[in-house]
């Protein structure tokens, strides 16, 4: 009768942490999800601004500055032409990439063929030397030419901070890791 009483015991108990490892891994997962979600949604919205259609650097300006307030998500956004010139970004500074050509980058070449938003593959960024993905709105006219692209670059250390809050909430000889795998894998 012991052996019975441990041994169900011991698989209810398995099956306990299996489903708060489950809910923990659900919880991440959508929360990883809103804020990528979020991203997109964030350059949509640029995407149907008149300044960034028409690539006016003081409205831009302006409406990236305002976003950047609102969104602590946000390190850099930035507007490139059909060919794949970087041809505004914000914050601007001293050491400006203007007319870097972005032509090369997979979300650049992504971008021309389609007319969804998407996420780029992570990176550190060269600009602000910070893990990032970039969520990208490509820009279309009224005669469906591809006019270029609005993109920002969404912080991954935000993200890294909660999944590490995560982690050290667990005693380190329970070996717990969370692994998180983009498109690429």
């Amino acid at each position: 009768m012991t052996l019975f009483f441990a041994r169900t015991t011991r698989h209810r108990l398995e099956r306990d942490i299996k489903a708060a490892d489950l809910a923990l891994a659900r919880s991440i997962s959508q929360e990883t999800d809103v804020e990528m979600h979020n991203a997109l949604l964030a350059v949509r919205e640029l995407a149907n601004m008149d300044a960034v259609l028409r690539s006016d650097h003081e409205e831009m300006e302006q409406l990236f500055s305002t976003v950047m307030k609102v969104r602590p998500d946000i390190s850099y956004i930035h507007r490139v032409n059909n060919q794949g010139f970087l041809i505004y970004h914000y914050p601007s500074g001293s050491d400006s990439y203007i007319g870097s050509d972005l032509s090369d980058q997979d979300y650049f070449q992504r971008a021309q063929l389609t007319t969804r938003s998407l996420i780029s593959k992570g990176s550190i960024s060269p600009i602000t030397n910070q893990p990032v993905a970039s969520a990208v709105m490509p820009l279309w006219n009224e005669r469906a030419q591809f006019i270029g692209l609005v993109a920002t670059n969404i912080k991954l250390e935000s993200l890294s901070l909660t999944l590490n809050k995560i982690a050290n909430e667990y005693p380190e000889e329970e070996e717990f890791q969370i692994i998180i795998i983009d498109s690429t894998g």
